[in-house]
C-alpha cells in the first residue's frame, strides 16, 4: 500500500510498483490508510511522513500496523531516522532519483520480510519439535520413577511374614536406594531443565523423606538442608544422590541410639569450593563413629580423624553402605573426607566434586 497525498506522485509510484509484479493500492489520508490497513492487511506500507490529516507517527501507532517504510522530503532525514528507530524498515528521500530508488528499496525490504517469515516458521517448527521431545523426556522420567516405585513395592511385598531383622534391614536399605534414584527422576520431571538436577532441591526432598521414615517418635529431630544451589547432569547426580542417601540414612539410623540424649540434628550443606567444584556435607550431632556400635564393623579400627576415601574406606570395609559410598565417590572422581561434626560432636562427611 502506498500512502501519499500527492495524487501525481501516488500514480507514478503505483506504476513502478505494478511493474515489479506486485499488487498495490493507494490511500491519500492517514484515516483512509488506517481503515484500509485494517481491512486488507498489506505486506508492506510505503508511508508519506506528512499527510493532510495526520503525521506518520499517528498512523504507525494504529493497531495491527504491518511492516512499513517512510517516504519523506529532502532535509527531513532526521525524522526518517527517528521513525526507523520506531520500527520503519527503511526510508526513501523524495528527490530526482526517488522513482528509480523506490522499487529497489521495496524489493530489498520484501526479501528481508520473506527471509524473516521463513526463519520464524523454521524457528516455530524447531520449538514445536523441542516441546514434543521435552514432553517425551518428561514422560520418560515419570515412567522411570513409577517403575522404580513399583520395584520398591515388590521389595516390600517380599518382606518375610515371620520377623527376620537381618533380611528386613537388607530389604529396607534396598528400598531406600531405589527411592533415592526415583527422586532424581522426579526432580527432573518437575524442573524446567530436564538435563540437570538442582541438587539443593533434591537434597531437601531426600532428607525430609528420610527423616520422616527414620525419625523416632520419642525424640525430636531437626533435619535441614542449607547452602548454595548447584546443578549436576543426571549421570553425576545419580551417584551423588546415592552417596547422600547412604550417609543420611546412616546418620538417622545409627547416630542416635537409645542411650543418647539431647536434640538430634542432621544437616546437609551444599556449596561451591574455592576451586570451583560443588560439594556437599552430611553432618549430625550424634554419638559419632567412635561411639557407634557399628563403627568397628563399618569402618574398621584404624579409622582416625579426617582422611580421604582411600584412607577412610579401605579394602577391609565390611559395611555395604559405606563400601557403596566409596565406590560411587571413585566413580565420580570425588574427594571423600570424614571427621567430627560441628563443635566436635557427631560425624561430618564431605564429598567434593572436582571440575
Amino acid at each position: 500500500m502506498v500512502v501519499e497525498d500527492d495524487l501525481g506522485i501516488s500514480e507514478l509510484v503505483l506504476e513502478r510498483i505494478a511493474a515489479m509484479g506486485l499488487a498495490c493500492e493507494a490511500a491519500g489520508t492517514g484515516a483512509e490508510a488506517i481503515e484500509r490497513i485494517s481491512a486488507k492487511r498489506p505486506d508492506l506500507v510505503v508511508l508519506d511522513y506528512s499527510l493532510p490529516d495526520m503525521r506518520a507517527d499517528e498512523v504507525i501507532r494504529s493497531p495491527g500496523m504491518p511492516p512499513f517504510m517512510i517516504a519523506t522530503g529532502r532535509g527531513d532525514e532526521e525524522t526518517a531516522v527517528r521513525l526507523m528507530r520506531a520500527g520503519a524498515r527503511d526510508y526513501v528521500i523524495k528527490d530526482s532519483s526517488f522513482l528509480e530508488e523506490l522499487p529497489l528499496v521495496v524489493a530489498r525490504v520484501l526479501r528481508e520480510l520473506d527471509t524473516e517469515r521463513s526463519l520464524a516458521e523454521a524457528r516455530a517448527g524447531i520449538e514445536a519439535s523441542l516441546r514434543e521431545k521435552e514432553a517425551m523426556l518428561r514422560e520418560i522420567h515419570h515412567r522411570v520413577k513409577n517403575n522404580l516405585q513399583i520395584m520398591q513395592s515388590l521389595l516390600r511385598l517380599q518382606a518375610p511374614a515371620e520377623p527376620d531383622d537381618r533380611l528386613s534391614a537388607i530389604l529396607s536399605d534396598m528400598q531406600g536406594r531405589i527411592s533415592a534414584m526415583a527422586l532424581i527422576h522426579e526432580t527432573l520431571y518437575e524442573s524446567e531443565d530436564l538435563a540437570r538436577v538442582d541438587f539443593l532441591r533434591y537434597l531437601d526432598a531426600l532428607i525430609q523423606g528420610l527423616a520422616s521414615a527414620f525419625s523416632p517418635s520419642s525424640r525430636a529431630l531437626e533435619a535441614a538442608v542449607v547452602g548454595e544451589s548447584f546443578e549436576l547432569p543426571i549421570d553425576r547426580a545419580l551417584p551423588l544422590g546415592l552417596i547422600a542417601n547412604e550417609l543420611l540414612t546412616n546418620s538417622l539410623k545409627h547416630a542416635f541410639p537409645p542411650s543418647w540424649t539431647g536434640r538430634a540434628r542432621v544437616l546437609a550443606t551444599t556449596g561451591i569450593s574455592p576451586e570451583g567444584g560443588p560439594f556437599i556435607e552430611i553432618s549430625d550431632n550424634g554419638v559419632g563413629l567412635a561411639g557407634d556400635e557399628r563403627a568397628g564393623e563399618v569402618l574398621g579400627p584404624k579409622t582416625r580423624g579426617l582422611g580421604h576415601a582411600g584412607e577412610v574406606l579401605g579394602p577391609k570395609t565390611r559395611g555395604l553402605g559405606l563400601q557403596l559410598v566409596s565406590i560411587l565417590a571413585q566413580q565420580l572422581g570425588a574427594g571423600l573426607e570424614h571427621g567430627a561434626g560441628p563443635g566436635g560432636q557427631g560425624t561430618l562427611w564431605r564429598i567434593s566434586i572436582r571440575g
